[in-house]
């Protein structure tokens, strides 16, 4: 084996490393952030973003009335810790030993199979506290499917579920899903349905997307989620429950989690143009 000497190799062993930030943040502090393509750094929104860090306590505006502490613009400094035992703010209730992610806004939430995680919950935490938290990021899980094709069907002339319409008349033919293991971003454009008279609840107009959950799920537990915050939960859900048409009008997330925690979808429609 041959000697080596590494006297002149700079190995940085700080816990910190200071980004610039893509955009205004009102308050930066304690939030998960991620990189974005051009190097720049913002909020992490979700389980499918890969996490760098946490935003330190101390970083933007050190406003001393409070009303404006944490706050950056595009281009400023953002110091983050990407090691050892820090503080997220939580966006949702977490126990201790979760395994957390990144939620709205860059807040924690418990993850759930497929994410990217950020670390492990040394302690309890309600919505809107601080988690305390070991930072050991770990890549989406292994096991998550090539496609969505084991978890969901998208069938473009079944039959929308509501009177004669089929799925390709209130989809379009422009659509298109990059899956991701279970995460699907949808793009294309959507045609707008200005009445849809057998739709069961309002409003009755809008873009839509319809699609099949797989049977296994059937007789199951599942939560559904619009933009990281819980929907409904089916405790069993029947046969009439397997089918779903989403409007992605407002909400432009929309996460499908079964009682094992398992991702059956997880769909992203920011992306998509609505015509």
């Amino acid at each position: 084996m041959a000697n080596r000497n590494f006297n002149g190799v700079q190995i940085n062993s700080s816990a910190t490393i200071v980004e610039q930030a893509k955009e205004a943040i009102d308050d930066v502090r304690n939030r998960i952030v991620k990189y974005d393509v051009d190097g720049s750094v913002s909020l992490a929104a979700s389980g499918r973003d890969i996490p760098i860090g946490i935003a330190v306590i101390e970083a933007g505006y050190n406003d001393i009335s409070g009303n404006e502490s944490g706050k950056i613009e595009a281009g400023d400094d953002i110091d983050i810790q990407i090691k050892d035992i820090g503080y997220v703010l939580a966006g949702s209730y977490i126990e201790k030993g979760n395994c957390i992610t990144a939620g709205p806004e860059g807040k924690a939430v418990k993850a759930a199979a497929g994410d990217f995680a950020l670390g492990i919950a040394l302690g309890e935490a309600a919505e809107g506290e601080m988690c305390r938290v070991l930072i050991s990021r770990t890549a989406g899980s292994p096991e998550a499917p090539e496609n969505g094709a084991e978890h969901i069907t998208v069938d473009m002339e079944a039959d929308a579920g509501y009177g004669t319409m089929k799925v390709s008349d209130i989809m379009g033919s422009d659509i298109a899903i990059d899956w991701d293991g279970t995460k699907g971003k949808v793009t294309g454009t959507f045609p707008k349905i200005e009445k849809w008279d057998d739709l069961p609840k309002e409003p009755k107009d809008g873009h839509f997307f319809a699609f099949k959950i797989n049977e296994k799920y059937k007789d199951k537990k599942f939560t559904y989620y619009k933009d990281g915050v819980e929907s409904s939960t089916k405790e069993k859900a029947g046969e009439d429950e397997m089918f779903w048409v989403l409007r992605i009008d407002e909400t432009k997330h929309h996460k499908f989690v079964s009682g094992e925690d398992e991702v059956i979808a997880d769909l992203d429609f920011s992306g998509a143009t609505l015509k």
